[in-house]
């Protein structure tokens, strides 16, 4: 299949979910919103739907009332179901994915298109690298994340030695490092299993999911 710049394209399905409120906990049961999401035949993982992003883009539609007029950044967003949710929720969405996978950059506006979302803005961003886009992103009130730490070669960023200095934020390469800039901490997040409660997950119905 071509698109209309004349780049070939192998679209898989169109899957498309429906997003709604558990008809018992709500007054508001008859309303809904349905999402088309084009995925496609690539060895690049984000050109169809993980687990996650579904889970997200709910939990999204369940807070929708707090998205409207919100400026949201989606990292790794791939297919971006959950940033599709958010602009449809009324957010101004900002959809991002690595230089290094142009064809989930491509993805990001077929299902923009998909959606008929056209104010939805679509830029790359690779970790590590800072770009001239980069510093030009508008003061953001969310930042989007789901499945964003795989990596086809399994390994994972390189965690910083250390405590992370203001020289190395301003000029060095970017670090992976816990939110006090420890490495201990991370070191310990990423090897034991700490489950959270999330008390929202009990009372959805979770989004169902079809395929065109």
């Amino acid at each position: 299949m071509m698109d209309d710049k004349g780049t070939e394209t192998l679209f898989v399905a169109r899957r498309v979910f429906t997003f709604e409120e558990n008809k018992k906990n709500t007054e508001n049961a008859e309303e809904s919103l349905i999402v088309s999401i084009p995925e496609v035949l690539d060895p690049q993982y984000g050109m169809y739907v993980w687990p996650c992003a579904v889970v997200l883009a709910q939990y999204l539609w369940t807070q929708r009332e707090k998205l409207r007029d919100k400026t949201v950044l989606e990292l790794g967003a791939g297919v971006s179901l959950p940033g599709v949710v958010a602009a449809k929720c009324g957010a101004k969405v900002i959809l991002s994915d690595s230089a290094k996978t142009p064809r989930c950059l491509e993805n990001c506006r077929h299902s923009c298109e998909a959606n008929g979302l056209h104010d939805v803005s679509v830029m790359d961003l690779t970790w590590g690298e800072i770009s001239p886009d980069v510093i030009r992103l508008p003061k953001l009130d969310i930042i989007l994340g789901s499945d964003v730490f795989y990596d086809p070669q399994g390994k994972t960023p390189k965690p910083s030695s250390g405590p992370l200095t203001k020289k190395e934020v301003l000029t060095g390469p970017l670090k992976c490092c816990s939110t006090d800039g420890s490495l201990a901490v991370l070191k310990f997040s990423w090897t034991h299993l700490m489950p959270i409660k999330v008390s929202w997950l009990d009372q959805l119905c979770l989004a169902a999911t079809s395929s065109k």
